[in-house]
């Protein structure tokens, strides 16, 4: 007995030797050696900031390898910048998305009896037999499904030419419209194949993909979860990040900013938990993502705040106008909580009242924004002697007078009042325009001047003293 007590003692000191001994060789300062294979880079090693980097998201693994130009098997990333893996603050997002209004969707679907299946069946010819008959006559059916079956396996292939790859993409945005692709999108889990193509530097094909993505996120709550538990919001805000810092031409960085807001806007929309992520105010926790602050205000004042070109102009509206949809979506939920509330219209209000939205408005300097923005872009169409101009872009005003609605009462203490009377001015004589507009180009089929009419009236009322306007609030 005593000879086996020893023995185990003795055991227990020569492995904490061994481990002692392992753990003192490892040199914390290591760096990688010149090599020409991909190698895994541990958590304590060192790496030069020119090696290319290849990010596993889902272990949390970076590999390295020296530049290179005879090895093309993997490209260099430059988008997904090398990280730890997931922070705490990530996970408890991706699990907070289960609890999101849009699971609803998912759970909502009635079950089919077997009853009416069997009547459907006997009522119309299954697919199998149509095929059949068409192939009988040599004409391919395929299904939605089937067809983007077969646009995976040609956008796998690595062997393809750019206007091939653009083909490809945009017959996908074409399908990803419907929402039952979207799902079956999802279930191929296709973002991994829009991430290797967001990874590439043609701008092009970048492009395309942000496209597909938008149509895929359109409306489609099943594939907002997923993206947004596949971290497609840090790769769209990576890409955006270095689409700003990029040295191509203004116009080429012009398109795919356009693009990725569009992909952006469409997976904000209707989203809170996805806003929540977004719009954070913490940025140690999330440094891929911007916001307000880091990503929305450098887009805006893009390539230069003086600049007043068409594409940067409707770039700028775009932003202002997804800033007011997201008001008028935290408005809508609160009113519906308040008005008639349940255990869904009190659950989603959560959802939006846990960021604070209006509160980063104000301090990250959108309101500022918002007033001059219109002061810049909303003038008058209308002459002294009471001529309208026909060229005038109606939709842009439309965009403004609505940001303006919703946003002026978290902003209106912003307001000075020399852009106050400026602003007055303006409404003013749009108020007389669309008088005249709406007598003319109506019919009674068509009310869009009467509309416009309508909302600058309103919109005159709330800038004024806070007395009147909070009795007009009331009223509206």
């Amino acid at each position: 007995m005593p000879i086996f007590v020893f023995l185990i003692v003795l055991q227990s000191f020569c492995l904490g030797d061994r481990q002692d001994n392992n753990s003192s060789s490892r040199d914390p300062d290591a760096v990688f050696l010149k090599a020409n294979k991909w190698q895994t880079a541990e958590s304590e090693m060192t790496t030069p900031t020119h090696l290319p980097v290849f990010q596993d998201v889902n272990m949390g693994h970076s590999e390295r390898l020296p530049n290179n130009d005879s090895d093309k098997e993997y490209p260099a990333v430059g988008i997904i910048p090398n990280q730890e893996p997931e922070s705490q603050q990530l996970i408890n997002f991706k699990k907070s998305t289960k609890d999101d209004p849009l699971q609803l969707a998912f759970t909502s679907d009635e079950l089919v009896g077997e009853d009416k299946i069997e009547r459907a069946k006997r009522k119309f010819r299954s697919y199998e037999e149509l095929k059949a008959d068409f192939q009988s006559l040599n004409i391919s059916v395929k299904t939605d499904l089937e067809i983007l079956d077969d646009l995976f396996v040609q956008l796998e292939l690595e062997t393809m030419d750019e206007n091939l790859t653009l083909a490809l993409l945009e017959e996908l945005s074409y399908l990803l419209h419907q929402v039952d692709n979207g799902k079956y999108f999802v279930e191929k889990n296709g973002f991994r194949l829009f991430r290797k193509f967001l990874l590439t530097s043609n701008a092009r094909i970048q492009k395309s993909v942000l496209s597909a993505m938008s149509a895929a996120l359109q409306g489609n709550a099943h594939v907002k979860v997923a993206a947004l538990q596949s971290e497609v919001l840090d790769i769209l805000c990576n890409l955006l990040q270095v689409a700003l810092a990029s040295t191509d031409t203004a116009d080429q960085s012009l398109r795919l900013l356009s693009s990725g807001l569009s992909a952006l806007g469409a997976l904000l929309r209707d989203f809170p938990s996805a806003q929540k992520y977004f719009f954070s105010p913490n940025r140690t926790d999330q440094p891929s993502l911007s916001g307000l602050d880091q990503l929305l205000l450098p887009m805006f004042r893009y390539p230069t705040p003086e600049n007043r070109s068409a594409p940067v102009v409707e770039l700028r509206l775009r932003i202002i106008t997804l800033l007011a949809d997201v008001m008028l979506e935290r408005k809508n939920a609160r009113d519906r909580a308040l008005t008639a509330p349940d255990e869904k219209t009190e659950k989603l209000w959560r959802l939006y009242a846990s960021t604070p939205f209006e509160e980063s408005l104000r301090t990250t300097g959108w309101c500022t924004i918002l007033y001059q923005t219109l002061v810049d872009y909303l003038t008058p169409g209308i002459t002294e002697d009471g001529k309208v101009d026909p060229h005038v872009r109606h939709d842009h005003r439309e965009r403004l007078l609505s940001a303006l609605f919703h946003l002026h009462p978290t902003c209106k203490s912003f307001l000075t009042s020399d852009n106050q009377l400026k602003l007055q001015s303006i409404l003013e004589k749009l108020e007389m325009e669309y008088s005249v507009r709406s007598g003319e180009k109506e019919d009674e089929f068509d009310f869009y001047f009467t509309d416009l009419y309508d909302l600058v009236v309103k919109i005159r009322y709330l800038l004024r003293p806070d007395s009147e306007h909070e009795r007009v609030v009331d009223e509206l």
